[in-house]
């Protein structure tokens, strides 16, 4: 539960704000965005010194993720890598009620963030390699992740959670096509309609761009 603070709160939440409130710190992986600087793409740091040194990870998309339930906040503090993630884009600062409330309203991403954490933090790994000439196949101008993607659903590489989870990570980069693909060539009835979704998304968005926007689940 988030804990209350009588402090008036910012209009911009700052790191400043949420460690001097013993705030749980809660982060949305930015990488991909047109206005970050970092490629699309998990994001590690190493938290700590001496014997207490940990590790944070925040996966692609745009779920958000809690770090104070991965490392201690007073470790924080001098996590030179998160402040500078912070101010590059890479990650973004959530309100801790905002980022309860979107629970709330997705309870099966909570389980399924928290055991997508675990397997980085314990070092599994969750693409199997393909052969060399399924890998090589052309896509035409289509995101090279989406050929991928496919392809390792489709000769049962990826699971159908595991085939979602990548295409949810990678949503912020694809396009109309890239959707249309996955929407006939995903395998997953899962996947496949995933991409459904998302361009009835779309072209809701191009009725009325106000109301309208792409889903991730």
């Amino acid at each position: 539960m988030v804990q209350k603070t009588s402090e008036k709160k910012p209009k911009r939440i700052t790191m400043q704000y949420l460690l001097n409130n013993h705030l749980p710190i809660w982060v949305r992986n930015r990488t991909g965005d047109a206005d970050s600087k970092h490629p699309l793409g998990l994001i590690s740091m190493q938290v700590g010194w001496g014997d207490s040194i940990g590790r944070v990870v925040i996966p692609a998309g745009n779920d958000p993720v809690c770090i104070t339930d991965q490392v201690d906040p007073e470790s924080l503090k001098s996590c030179r890598d998160l402040f500078e993630s912070v101010r590059r884009n890479g990650l973004e600062l959530l309100d801790p009620d905002k980022a309860e409330e979107y629970y709330q309203q997705n309870e099966d991403r909570r389980q399924i963030m928290r055991d997508k954490i675990d397997s980085y933090l314990s070092g599994e790994k969750e693409d199997v390699p393909l052969p060399s000439e399924v890998l090589s196949k052309k896509t035409g101008t289509l995101h090279p992740q989406v050929g991928d993607i496919c392809q390792r659903a489709r000769y049962k590489a990826a699971t159908e959670r595991q085939t979602l989870e990548r295409l949810i990570e990678q949503a912020k980069t694809f396009g109309e096509e890239d959707f249309r693909y996955v929407s006939i060539n995903g395998f997953y009835d899962a996947a496949k309609r995933w991409g459904q979704a998302q361009l009835a998304a779309l072209e809701a968005t191009k009725k009325d761009p106000v109301e309208a926007h792409v889903s991730n689940v």
